[in-house]
């Protein structure tokens, strides 16, 4: 993903890593990743086929529309 220029957003309220899931999409034998990435002022979706950077199709590119401060290190981009 960062070689795609993608950060991938973490919610500040779960302390595990999350936005990043992997999945049987484009067939049974087929082992693809779909993340929820950000990119500049905005978030999409981008489905990894087979694991592949070089494979990807990016889905419901929005723009991050607000910011919550969650204290003097930390922002929160959200959606909506």
């Amino acid at each position: 993903m960062k070689d795609h220029g993608f950060t991938v957003p973490q919610s500040y309220c779960r302390s595990d890593t999350h936005n990043v899931f992997s999945a049987a999409i484009g067939g049974p034998m087929t082992l693809d990743w779909v993340a929820l990435c950000s990119k500049a002022d905005s978030s999409r979706i981008v489905i990894f086929w087979d694991g592949r950077p070089d494979s990807t199709t990016e889905l419901d590119n929005q723009p991050n529309v607000g910011a919550v401060r969650v204290n003097r290190n930390e922002t929160c981009w959200l959606r909506v």
